[in-house]
């Protein structure tokens, strides 16, 4: 046990208070269990507040770890992920061509791929966070036309093991803005 003379800690923890050395000083006596001895050692006040310090500042740490570990296990915000299947038609504005229903949310994530291009027609403006078009497994297309304008968040054409993406612009007023 280690008993430090006076100070913020002493008084608080209920600590015995050693004797006064020089000035500036203070006593710190350190009782060893093992040999039962108390020995008296001399502690300079710039070490005792690094100590305190390093205990204060571990706390802090425990908990910012314990924190972040209870906010890691909250549910994360839904997302409204959708893929296009293109069973209905090729409409976008269809909810039967999507797989969890129109892409509204503009956090979530719109893949386009199959045989059946998504067509955005004449409608005026159609939100979309983030839309990926083709991917490794399948062809993707998306046309935009009679004035049609697609707003998204992020726009991506996919490519790759012989598979493509492409995005067809047509007629006057059309566009997709990311």
């Amino acid at each position: 046990m280690i008993f430090f003379n006076g100070g913020l800690w002493g008084p608080i923890m209920g600590m015995k208070s050693g004797k006064r050395a020089a000035a500036g000083r203070r006593t710190m006596r350190v009782t060893t269990w093992r040999f039962m001895r108390v020995r008296r050692k001399v502690a300079e006040p710039a070490i005792i507040r690094r100590n305190l310090t390093r205990r204060l500042l571990s706390g802090v740490g425990i908990a910012a770890l314990l924190t972040g570990a209870s906010l890691a296990l909250l549910p994360a915000p839904a997302r409204a992920d959708t893929s296009w299947t293109g069973a209905a038609d090729s409409d976008w504005n269809n909810p039967a061509n999507w797989s969890n229903g129109l892409p509204v949310n503009t956090s979530g994530t719109t893949k386009i791929v199959g045989p059946v291009a998504a067509t955005v027609d004449g409608i005026g403006v159609t939100d979309s966070g983030r839309t990926n078009i083709g991917g490794s497994t399948q062809d993707g297309s998306l046309i935009v036309q009679g004035g049609g304008t697609l707003n998204v968040g992020v726009f991506e054409l996919f490519g790759y093991n012989g598979f493509s993406g492409t995005a067809t612009i047509r007629g006057a007023g059309s566009g997709i803005t990311a």
